[in-house]
């Protein structure tokens, strides 16, 4: 069957996108194994048939016993014809810990149960849908986050804020003591009517690079309707074009229903890729946030919205207007000898004040032919305010929460990431430190994309965050990710007026099949 399943975007996946042994043919009854190195686009999520099929990632140890395939290789459900596949597994997360700098609560808790399905019919047709229901304690910065960026009920000219919205996840409701209920839907179906062209349309998060953040289009925010176009002119060019619709979790003043909708803005994401070597992908991306209305009246969206052809609306409009705010790009990856992985991005916002954003990275996979290690080192560099527009309704965001990198912006930040797997036995280590301001009359860092922050009339200090994790986890299935789990986090703000620390260590059992970012 042709590979037209998506390939997930979950940490432990990408990173073996960028050196994976898998299976060339039989040649003599004998299985010839070579490197599949990544060197796409860097636009996903992608289908198998742009990557590898995940079933080379599974352990080729042979499984007599039902209970052992499906606890160690193969998904839960996974019915096979001549011309179809569909696999079903369950999704959960049931972890427990403690913040021992947090003397007021008493543990920290995620009850996370859910279901996927996802398969592929014939050679042109494929889908996934999930669902998942949480229950969850954070720890305490993070519970902080969520329910300043919670949802926006009108009340005498102005906002309340209510609940909280969750990053990667959804919107929230109370939960007992301290807690949060929330559930989330994702699914998409992707049709490819001819080799060059593939349509897909869902609700879903795009992520765009090929580091951990993405300055340009990430995982961070929360699901959202689009429909994709996917095209290749021939084997050096290749583009995407998004059409898709967002929120800002604000109620509107009028409704027709029990619930007062939020406010819609438009979104549109076109990139373009070059390759004029088989190791270089050049590519250019302009994603736009469109104003749909406010919270007392709805409106079309600009015509321009529906333009297909990357840079025109930007000409016209530049790159912020009454109708648009615009993200401009490059996105570059270089897969060089010696199992080195060269990346970066360049982004600009305000044409007029030229103050880029940029990131620059190294991957170095099995080092030293140290095998299943990964290393990986990235610089990420925002200016204060750089997504924001003058009509912050406009902001770069979705669900009040960032389309890009999850801090915001006002802030360099140096990512580092080592991960080691010797046979089921995974380490993870992450080091992230961040160069950024507090805001002491807003208990701010950085700058917000949420358009109910306050805006900065306080003094800003400069300081430093940091946070180390490190995270040991016993790997059964490589299908489905599920892994028994123990993880320490240590997190400290070094400012006059911000010393927030937590300390946290952690257990339990999850199928890991998606991105949470919490390291902020």
């Amino acid at each position: 069957m042709a590979q037209q399943r998506f390939y997930p975007i979950q940490s432990f996946y990408k990173d073996r996108l960028f050196h994976q042994e898998v299976n060339a043919g039989d040649t003599l009854n004998t299985s010839v194994t070579k490197i599949f190195r990544y060197s796409g686009s860097c636009f996903f999520p992608q289908t198998e048939k742009e990557t590898f099929s995940v079933d080379e990632l599974v352990e080729k140890k042979v499984r007599e016993k039902w209970f052992g395939r499906k606890l160690f290789k193969e998904h839960f459900f996974d019915i096979k014809g001549k011309n179809f596949r569909i696999s079903i597994d369950p999704l959960i997360n049931f972890s427990m810990g403690k913040d021992l700098k947090d003397n007021f609560t008493k543990y920290q808790y995620q009850n996370t149960r859910g279901l996927q399905i996802q398969g592929e019919i014939g050679k042109k047709f494929s889908f996934i849908t999930n669902l998942r229901e949480n229950q969850q304690r954070f720890i305490g910065y993070q519970t902080d986050f969520i329910r300043a960026h919670g949802e926006g009920y009108p009340q005498d000219s102005m906002y309340v804020i209510q609940n909280g919205s969750v990053p990667g996840a959804a919107r929230t409701k109370p939960f007992k003591v301290g807690g949060f209920d929330f559930a989330y839907a994702t699914g998409a179906i992707s049709y490819a009517p001819i080799q060059q062209l593939s349509i897909s349309f869902g609700n879903n998060m795009h992520f765009v690079g090929a580091g951990y953040r993405s300055l340009l289009l990430s995982d961070n925010s929360a699901n959202s309707p689009y429909l994709q176009f996917s095209y290749r002119i021939n084997k050096k060019l290749s583009g995407e074009v998004i059409y898709g619709q967002q929120l800002n979790l604000l109620r509107t003043l009028r409704n027709s229903t029990p619930e007062a909708l939020y406010e819609k803005k438009g979104y549109t994401a076109h990139y373009f890729t070059y390759q004029p070597i088989p190791t270089l992908s050049l590519s250019f991306f302009e994603g736009t946030t469109w104003d749909r209305g406010d919270s007392a009246r709805s409106r079309r969206v600009n015509g321009l919205y529906y333009n297909p052809i990357p840079i025109v609306n930007t000409a016209i409009l530049g790159t912020q207007s009454k109708w648009s705010n615009t993200v401009l790009g490059l996105n570059v990856l270089y897969t060089a000898p010696f199992n080195l992985a060269f990346y970066g991005q360049f982004a600009v916002n305000q044409t007029k004040t030229f103050r880029p954003a940029y990131q620059l990275g190294l991957r170095w996979s099995e080092p030293f032919e140290v095998k299943n290690l990964f290393l990986q080192i990235e610089w990420n560099s925002v200016p204060t305010g750089f997504y924001n527009s003058p009509s912050s309704r406009l902001n770069y965001s979705h669900n009040n929460l960032p389309l890009a990198h999850p801090f915001g912006s006002g802030f360099s930040e140096n990512v580092i990431r080592a991960n080691y797997e010797w046979k089921k036995i995974a380490i993870n280590y992450q080091s992230t430190i961040y160069f950024t301001t507090y805001d002491t009359l807003n208990r701010q860092l950085g700058t917000s994309t949420y358009m109910l922050a306050q805006p900065s009339e306080g003094f800003k200090e400069k300081g430093t965050l940091i946070l180390q994790q490190i995270e040991i986890a016993y790997r059964f299935n490589r299908s489905n990710n599920l892994q028994f789990f123990i993880t320490a986090m240590y997190r400290k703000g070094f400012f006059n007026s911000y010393n927030n620390e937590a300390l946290y260590f952690g257990i339990g059992l999850r199928t890991n099949l998606n991105n949470q970012y919490f390291d902020f």
